[in-house]
């Protein structure tokens, strides 16, 4: 076969196949896109869709010993990251920990333009050790947010609603005008932010109300309470702000003192005659006499009552009057290193509820079921009446209670009494690590030969501890406490007193109670010692790392020009300034670990 013809059959191959897998390549005029008349303004693109806009999701975290689930403190930060400049977030919590990921959040919204409001308990009916914590965290929200204005951080004095003795800020909620796609957001949860014993290490439930605003109103309303004290006729809140229904949602806010149990009532809203109607209640804190009545008492008209409690949160006694015969029980561990227990509040009712057959309701919110939730805490418990909502805590409670490590019976309930199930509900019964004290400074313009050194105590409150150790710059001699640099207190103040006529090399050691500390001065008689800094160590910024001595090189005498003055910055101010030293800024040396800290302000750590 010829070339010539060859050719031509390929051609020929070519051409069918684009006939009919593609337009023709045939020869002819270009393609010509019409005329345009005149020119049209570019539409904006739509944004992504970031979520719902409305309707009710539910959360729960399933956690493991020794590992926590972070899936109900994943969606707060999730709700705060996706909160835009200029929309507000309104949140009570009991606990929240200084390095919870929630925290962090928060922090970051207030830098891109959002109004962060806060308001926390203030952990005075906590150990010291634990109210400490607890005090640390509002401290660096307190910090940035301040505490007046369209952003703050605040603590009540125990409860913010009263003055009653044993009463605290138990709430566990966020508001949000904005996150997302959807306004007037509200996250109802059963846990505290912390990653460990009642938050993301215990069982706990979670509600996102998105597109409510009469829910959102209602608590925004709240809030402000919280925050103003508002004082109410004999203490009851409840009746003062009463419940507000708005669809499938009513929030009930506490304390309430007129002689009504809430919780008590909805059980007996539940009618056992009218068809078979099961309650089932997730106690995790269970001393309230009227509820427990309330739930025989449907037992024996015919409902199917079952109460998941917990060891350390019910006493034998208590138990045992449910009358186990006909109120199902079963017992969750207490909490330790080892066993994972329950910390969620919520009552589910399926059968005849308040005059209607086939209801469906879900009680859940920060109210545990003690006399002080009722009377004295601020809370918060809110009704559900939605068939998915419903579903979702039906599946959670039938994973529990199938659990094998839950006890059938009233065995192993564990409490004291009554008074000590109240006193726990009211505490947190696992130790909260301590954290960071900060202590707000900057370097003295001059170091005399009596120096003054401020502040006397922490920002926190903690009275700090000075002491001096000194040597003769340039020599082998080992520093140590001598009469040359001892110090003195003097109107409260720590003052260090110089005896020297050559160099020497000074450290200044301050500790405040539960923490490690120091900052030290190294003082030469000719020059400044230029540190500067290389890098900041994450745990060094947030104090969870031991942190060796910490030198400040200037001169007896000398001015020292200290242009970064300013209170303690926050851990992404650290870590910037760490990458950009500016020029001849003096700076703070660390050993042994060799991280570095800007002198802006010391910050104290503890092991």
């Amino acid at each position: 076969m010829g070339s010539r013809l060859w050719w031509a059959l390929v051609a020929a191959a070519m051409a069918a196949v684009l006939a009919v897998t593609g337009p023709s390549l045939a020869a002819g005029p270009p393609p010509v896109d019409p005329p345009t008349a005149s020119p049209t303004p570019t539409e904006t693109p739509t944004p992504e869709p970031t979520g719902p806009t409305e309707g009710l999701e539910v959360v729960f975290n399933y956690p493991i010993p020794g590992t926590p689930d972070l899936s109900i403190s994943e969606a707060l930060v999730k709700l705060i990251d996706q909160t835009p400049a200029d929309a507000s977030i309104a949140m009570s919590y009991f606990v929240m920990q200084t390095n919870h990921p929630a925290l962090e959040a928060l922090l970051q919204a207030y830098g891109r333009g959002v109004k962060v409001r806060v308001v926390l308990d203030s952990g005075d009916g906590q150990k010291p050790k634990k109210n400490a914590a607890i005090d640390a965290a509002y401290a660096r929200l307190a910090e940035t947010l301040g505490s007046v204005g369209d952003s703050f951080a605040d603590q009540c004095n125990r409860s913010c609603i009263t003055d009653a003795e044993d009463s605290i800020n138990h709430n566990k909620f966020a508001a949000f005008s904005q996150t997302g796609d959807a306004e007037n957001v509200v996250f109802q949860s059963t846990g505290n932010l912390r990653p460990d014993g009642s938050g993301d290490s215990a069982y706990n439930a979670a509600v996102i109300i998105r597109g409510d605003q009469p829910t959102y109103d209602q608590y925004v309303g709240y809030f402000n309470d919280l925050y103003n004290e508002l004082r109410v006729e004999n203490n009851n809140y409840a009746g003062y702000r009463g419940p507000v229904t708005s669809g499938p949602v009513t929030a009930h806010f506490f304390p309430r003192t007129d002689k009504v149990d809430t919780v008590a009532a909805a059980v007996r809203s539940a009618d056992c005659a009218a068809q078979p109607t099961t309650i089932r209640v997730m106690a995790a804190f269970f001393s309230r006499k009227p509820v427990r009545d309330a739930l025989r008492d449907a037992a024996y008209a015919g409902c199917n009552v079952q109460v998941l409690a917990r060891q350390d949160t019910i006493s034998a006694k208590f138990c045992e009057s449910l009358d186990p015969e006909r109120v199902s029980v079963r017992i969750a561990a207490a909490p330790t290193k080892d066993r994972v227990t329950i910390h969620a509040k919520y009552v589910l009712v399926d059968g005849a509820y308040s005059g209607g057959l086939d209801q469906r309701i879900t009680w859940m919110g920060s109210h545990n079921f003690t006399a002080n939730a009722l009377r004295r805490n601020d809370e918060t418990f809110v009704q559900f009446a939605d068939d998915a909502v419903a579903d979702a805590f039906s599946g959670n409670w039938d994973r529990l209670w199938n659990d094998p490590a839950m006890s059938p019976g009233c065995s192993r309930a564990g409490a004291e009494d009554n008074a000590a199930v109240e006193k726990s509900g009211d505490t947190e019964v696992t130790k909260i690590p301590r954290r960071s004290q900060t202590v707000k400074r900057a370097l003295p313009a001059k170091l005399r030969s009596q120096q003054a050194i401020r502040p006397p105590q922490t920002a926190q409150g903690r009275r700090l501890i000075t002491v001096a150790e000194c040597k003769q710059a340039g020599t082998g001699q080992r520093l140590r406490k001598q009469y040359r640099c001892r110090v003195v207190k003097r109107d409260g103040v720590a003052r260090l007193i110089l005896r020297s006529d050559k160099p020497m090399r000074v450290r200044i050691v301050q500790r405040a109670a539960g923490t490690w500390h120091q900052t030290a001065a190294a003082v030469q008689a000719r020059r400044v010692l230029p540190v500067l800094p290389e890098t900041v160590g994450r745990n060094s910024a947030v104090g969870l790392a031991g942190i060796g001595v910490v030198e400040i090189g200037f001169t007896v005498g000398q001015t020292h020009r200290d242009r970064q003055s300013r209170p303690a910055p926050g851990l992404d101010q650290v870590l910037a300034a760490s990458r950009m030293p500016a020029a001849g800024t003096p700076s703070l040396r660390t050993g042994p670990a060799g991280h570095q800290r800007y002198l802006a302000a010391a910050q104290s750590d503890h092991l």
